[in-house]
């Protein structure tokens, strides 16, 4: 027989031990991969006002064809793609243009109806008989996704989600648009003391919006977790690999959001129902020690070194289409920042020009991302910004860290710097 000490092998050792044997797949275990492209893109406004978020150009390819990417490199033959219902028929074409090769299951969730992560689960669970893999449509990574599933089968999890490193570019010039103060983006993680198990969650946002400067703890936790460690410097990457009995609890009661689950303890009768419900097994034995026997369990995977950025701000798409070419390039795929349809008579500079732009003669154009539709007149110069699709900018106009917004049209000879130039009713927030 082993020894004790065998058989319950410390936090350390079990990590080791799993990740050398697990063998485990995504597309194996058939998780049903499910990609969010609802939202309504508040931090980027006069951007979507003539498209969705999810349809706006990266490269020269609509932001939701990344994380589709990333599910086909991984082996999945199907996905569910959650979308407004205005905007449905647009995205089957854009994505069939791409050559996408994934059998996708387009659903509509109403214009008018605002749904976060639990809502959209809740309105797609009848289609859900699996584990589910929830991916944004606004995350670009090259991230392998074997390291989440192996995480998620390691340690039994009921939800593993994806972290990454804040980004240090204190030389980075600043988004087009207005000079305004920083939007509180931070995230408060608490992880067990020298582990990758999260046991607490909240943003600065929210601390924000509760007008609130303190982070509130439950008392529970620090008697099973004396140590806890808060980081503030890893981003929330929106990719969460959940157990399905997790999503049977969304139908049964009203949570917000994934990690809601989180303030459940596991002596709720609620929790017990499901997960007798469920193909839920405690660990025992070498594991017992790493779970502490807790019903509900959350472990985030961090990236290092890789490409991995939510283009959810204006200074993200930006960057994100700065970086955008190399990544294209290693997967072999065509990163012409000038669309084959745009006529264009000029040399652009480290920009991106949509579809069926009209770029005149004499013009120059330099770090700026030039969106689908747009003409721009003889003459002009434009630096670091971004002109939304349908936007025409007439001769002669000189441009620098602007925004213009979708349909807008400028008159000769204008001249703008740190201005967003936008409908009344198009309010930007970066």
């Amino acid at each position: 027989m082993r020894s004790s000490a065998t058989a319950h092998a410390s936090q350390k050792d079990c990590a080791v031990l799993s990740f050398r044997t697990v063998s485990y797949t995504l597309h194996q275990r058939k998780a049903v991969p499910v990609v969010l492209a609802a939202g309504r893109g508040s931090r980027m406004t006069d951007l979507v006002s003539q498209t969705s978020k999810s349809l706006l150009p990266v490269g020269n390819k609509p932001m939701l064809w990344y994380p589709i990417n990333m599910l086909q490199r991984a082996g999945f033959e199907e996905a569910i793609v959650v979308v407004l219902s205005s905007y449905q028929a647009e995205t089957q074409k854009l994505l069939e243009m791409c050559g996408v090769a994934m059998r996708l299951d387009i659903v509509s969730i109403p214009d008018q109806d605002y749904m976060g992560t639990a809502d959209t689960l809740r309105h797609i669970r009848d289609k859900i008989k699996r584990d589910v893999l929830v991916v944004s449509c606004d995350l670009i990574t090259d991230v392998s996704l074997h390291h989440i599933a192996n995480m998620f089968r390691t340690y039994d999890a009921t939800v593993t989600m994806l972290l990454c490193s804040q980004p240090e570019t204190p030389d980075t010039p600043p988004a087009p648009g207005p000079k305004t103060k920083k939007r509180s983006e931070r995230d408060f993680i608490g992880f067990e003391d020298n582990g990758n198990r999260v046991l607490f969650m909240t943003s600065e946002a929210d601390l924000a919006d509760m007008d609130d400067d303190k982070i509130k703890f439950r008392k529970s936790l620090f008697k099973k977790h004396p140590n806890v460690r808060i980081r503030s410097n890893l981003t929330d990457c929106h990719l969460y690999l959940i157990k399905k009995w997790v999503t049977n609890f969304f139908n049964k009661r009203r949570v917000d959001t994934t990690f809601d689950i989180l303030s459940y303890i596991p002596e709720d009768p609620m929790t017990a129902t499901i997960r007798d419900m469920s193909t839920w097994v405690d660990h025992r034995g070498d594991m017992e020690d790493c779970c502490h026997g807790d019903k509900i369990r959350c472990y985030a995977y961090t990236v290092t070194g890789s490409l991995c950025v939510r283009t959810n701000t204006i200074a993200s798409y930006c960057e994100t289409n700065k970086q955008i070419p190399r990544y294209l390039a290693t997967l072999n795929k065509g990163a012409a920042n000038i669309d084959p349809s745009a006529i264009v008579k000029g040399k652009p500079q480290r920009s991106i020009i949509g579809r069926n732009c009209v770029i005149g003669e004499k013009v120059k154009i330099s770090n700026s991302v030039i969106l689908d539709r747009v003409q721009i007149a003889d003459g002009c110069s434009v630096q670091g910004c971004i002109i939304s699709s349908n936007a025409g900018l007439g001769e002669r106009c000189e441009l620098k860290d602007c925004i213009v917004g979708g349909a807008q049209n400028l008159p000769p000879d204008s001249k703008f710097t740190n201005e967003a130039l936008v409908a009344e009713e198009e309010m930007l927030e970066i």
